[in-house]
């Protein structure tokens, strides 16, 4: 991904607006990148994410992603020698953005190190396995962190700042479960958020894929095993692994999610990340190796923000 501008990545955030960055520039240094890509390795979610080009690497701490659109209904008959009774005007804008900043702590004891040393029969460098553990878990912590985080949640790894599902709530089309099937999930709050989705997004559902927890993905599968289709037989005797879509679009597990389940474009959703600030590193001289554990730690400013809210719809109010 190296060499490609945020401009190419976020070109074409909505149906109706061009995302840039303002001013040129290329993308961060590879070590965010790096990170980051070991994460998604196992955060399928994340991998989504990655491929729909919707993470922002930055140097500010605060600023706006450039919105321009031009909408719909510009051309005019054309008429040899007269002037053009119409002119269309591009409408511009920004999603702004502020980052903020957070850090995980790891401690490693000597004794463990030398215990997974054993283990591994020396095959494998601990050092560089446990750095690409946590950034695996960090991975999955900054994901968590953008879809459900809360600034007034009792949980410190979540009240950091607010992630996309409060800006939906604020914003978004919001489809009230418990109306259908007692609020027991099934195929009707699938149709009923598809059909709340405003016309111009309609026209985009080939890229609008569905985002809910492992639970509320198990419920559907025991919805269906219900019916009396060849469908439900196939559930129960050979197994829900080929089961990955919904309505024909792809289903992403998120278990931080909960009883809610959303219907959104992954470039849609944007982890916006402070290059400048990412750092993941190693420590066992000093104080450390006195206590003798090694401290790893890291640091990263973060922000998720959201092209354009009225693109998702929440079910919300399941049981």
């Amino acid at each position: 991904m190296s060499g490609t501008t945020n401009q190419e990545l976020l070109r074409a955030q909505t149906t109706t607006a061009l995302i840039g960055t303002p001013g040129a520039g290329l993308k961060g240094p590879d070590q965010f990148l790096a990170h980051l890509r070991l994460a998604r390795e196992s955060v399928e979610s994340l991998d989504r994410l990655f491929r729909a080009g919707s993470i922002y690497v930055t140097t500010a701490q605060s600023g706006s992603i450039r919105r321009i659109s031009l909408g719909t209904g510009n051309i005019r008959a054309a008429a040899e020698g007269t002037d053009p009774a119409f002119t269309a005007n591009a409408t511009h804008s920004g999603v702004a953005f502020a980052t903020n900043r957070h850090r995980i702590d790891l401690e490693i004891t000597a004794q463990s190190e030398t215990y997974a040393a054993n283990a591994a029969g020396g095959g494998e460098d601990w050092s560089t396995a446990t750095m690409n553990e946590a950034s695996e878990a960090w991975g999955l912590d900054i994901l968590r962190l953008g879809m459900v985080g809360d600034v007034l949640s009792a949980d410190p790894s979540l009240n950091i700042d607010d992630g996309w599902l409060v800006q939906i709530q604020a914003g978004g089309n919001r489809f009230d479960g418990s109306t259908i099937n007692g609020g027991n999930f099934t195929w009707g709050h699938l149709a009923g958020a598809r059909q709340l989705l405003p016309e111009r997004h309609k026209s985009r559902m080939k890229s609008m894929e569905w985002w809910l927890s492992g639970t509320k993905f198990e419920e559907f599968l025991e919805e269906v095993a219900d019916r009396a289709t060849s469908g439900g037989d196939k559930i129960i005797s050979e197994g829900a692994d080929g089961v990955t879509k919904f309505y024909g679009r792809p289903v992403n597990i998120l278990d931080a999610l909960g009883t809610t389940v959303l219907l959104a474009e992954p470039k849609n959703l944007i982890l916006v990340a402070n290059k400048n600030t990412w750092n993941l590193k190693a420590e066992s001289n000093g104080v450390y190796a006195v206590r003798e554990v090694t401290h790893l730690f890291g640091t990263l400013e973060m922000d998720a923000v959201i092209a354009d809210v009225t693109g998702i719809v929440e079910i919300h109010t399941l049981n």
